[in-house]
């Protein structure tokens, strides 16, 4: 049976939760996976945590591409409505299009009017750069918790390890395996959550309010081109179910950001 492009799941506890499986995807800036950096605020100035992350491309030309960008507007949707409620049939917050985890691998240069890659392979692309934050406040702190306790599982294709109670398992994955690398083609799990940044700045300030990615697993698919440069899941639980689709999103054709997202509806 032929995996569902994308799937969708929401947290009935949890509704600011979305689970989003996306299969067949490419990875780009894949070896940041295996390093933490420190974050950084929107005026640049260093914050005290330390994150892992990757960029997944979706490809606008592909009805698998197209139906999961679709997805991934559907899940932002759900995402934003369940923190700020529609107000008469009207979303409750208007967002900013950069503040949105879902950008264009291409969008237009202002100062030519026309399209431009953001990166090289990132043509005819939109794109994700889902972050998993670490629990290290340090730069020691963060590489040996990337060592000893990775934050994001990074899994081999099939089940051949045994995990400790002797059941089969994906096996964990190495930067040396060669495998986790921009152009790589994977699945990947991550949660799409609403951040409310209302007095979040020192001072009671307010920072954008946005839609985030949270980067939760990557499992290796299949060999690819190969370019330049919330809670924890249980992947091999959700690996093993992958032809059962919460949410199987239809390929309807891919629609450009608005300045505001507000055609989110």
């Amino acid at each position: 049976m032929a995996k569902a492009p994308i799937t969708i799941t929401q947290d009935p506890k949890n509704p600011k939760n979305i689970t989003v499986k996306l299969t067949d995807v490419p990875l780009a800036f894949a070896d940041d996976v295996f390093e933490a950096k420190q974050g950084s605020n929107d005026d640049g100035s260093p914050r005290p945590e330390f994150t892992t992350s990757v960029n997944v491309l979706l490809d606008k030309n592909t009805e698998a591409g197209k139906a999961q960008i679709e997805g991934i507007k559907q899940a932002m949707r759900m995402a934003r409505d369940a923190e700020w409620a529609p107000q008469n049939g009207k979303p409750g917050v208007s967002i900013a299009a950069n503040c949105y985890c879902l950008q264009d691998g291409e969008p237009v240069d202002p100062g030519t009017g026309e399209r431009a890659a953001r990166w090289a392979g990132y043509e005819g692309k939109m794109y994700l750069a889902p972050k998993k934050y670490l629990k290290a406040k340090t730069q020691e702190a963060a590489d040996r918790e990337m060592r000893e306790k990775p934050p994001v599982q990074i899994l081999g294709p099939t089940k051949s390890a045994i995990d400790a109670q002797g059941k089969p398992c994906f096996p964990t994955l190495k930067k040396e395996d060669d495998l986790i690398y921009s152009g790589a083609v994977t699945d990947v799990i991550l949660q799409i959550w609403p951040y409310n940044g209302v007095g979040k700045k020192p001072g009671g300030g307010n920072h954008p309010n946005r839609i985030n990615a949270s980067l939760e697993c990557i499992k290796f698919v299949r060999h690819g081109e190969r370019m330049g440069g919330g809670t924890r899941i249980d992947a091999n639980s959700a690996f093993d179910e992958e032809d059962d689709a919460d949410v199987d999103v239809g390929g309807s054709a891919a629609q450009e950001p608005a300045d505001e997202m507000d055609a989110l509806g």
